[in-house]
C-alpha cells in the first residue's frame, strides 16, 4: 500500500477512534487526557512508519473534509463547521 494511501485510511479510522476517545477521556483530567492522546497518536505513527506531526496533519485534514462535506450537504453551518476546526 503506497505511503499516502495508507496515512489517509489509518486518517479516516483515526479520526472516528479519536472521537470515541475524546468522549472517554473527558470525564478525567485535561492533563491524563492529553497524554493518553500524544501516546495514541505516537503508536500509531509508529505502526504506520510515518512521524507523529505527519500522522496528526493527515488525521485534521481528513477532519476538515468531513466536516466540509457536512456544511455542502447541509447538515453543518459553515460557522459550526469553523467552529469545530478551531477546537483543534
Amino acid at each position: 500500500m503506497r505511503r499516502r494511501t495508507r496515512i489517509a485510511a489509518v486518517a479516516a479510522a483515526g479520526a472516528l477512534v479519536a472521537a470515541g476517545t475524546g468522549v472517554a477521556v473527558a470525564t478525567t483530567r485535561s492533563d491524563d487526557a492529553e497524554k493518553r492522546e500524544q501516546a495514541v497518536l505516537a503508536d500509531a505513527a509508529k505502526r504506520l512508519g510515518v512521524d507523529t506531526a505527519e500522522l496528526r496533519d493527515a488525521l485534521g485534514k481528513a477532519e476538515d473534509a468531513q466536516l466540509d462535506a457536512e456544511v455542502k450537504a447541509g447538515r453543518l453551518t459553515q460557522v459550526q463547521a469553523d467552529a469545530f476546526k478551531a477546537l483543534r
